[in-house]
């Protein structure tokens, strides 16, 4: 059985005698982490077409997609950040309406930031 930190110091003992329990001080939340590798493998589709048709851009060290905007390795992505970008706009779900809107962008910055040479040029634009 796991108990949640909430549940510190409350004796499970006298309802579920002899069960072995842990205290877990941060739940993992299984649809987040799920969330996050669905949204990851869906760069793998265009990364391995752009990659077949051999669209490499030297100057931004990526490849492209038909349409000349880059296209992220899904293997660069790193995996906890998007997670953290998921609960993160989880938490605000209740409050906010556009909730679905102000999700994709923060998980798309994530994404363009495995795109070092890009990120370096889009900052020199500004």
């Amino acid at each position: 059985m796991v108990v949640t930190q909430e549940d510190e110091g409350f004796n499970w003992d006298k309802y579920i005698p002899g069960e072995k329990y842990a205290l877990v001080a941060k739940v993992d939340n299984i649809w987040q982490r799920s969330f996050a590798r669905e949204e990851i493998n869906k760069l793998y589709d265009p990364f391995d077409e752009a990659k077949e048709a051999k669209r490499w851009d030297a100057e931004r060290e990526c490849y492209l997609d038909p349409q000349g905007n880059p296209v992220v390795d899904p293997n660069k992505v790193k995996f906890d950040d998007v997670v953290a970008v998921i609960a993160t706009c989880h938490t605000r779900r209740s409050i906010k309406k556009d909730y679905e809107e102000n999700l994709y962008k923060p998980i798309n910055e994530v994404f363009y930031a495995s795109l070092t040479k890009v990120m370096e040029l889009e900052k020199k634009k500004e």
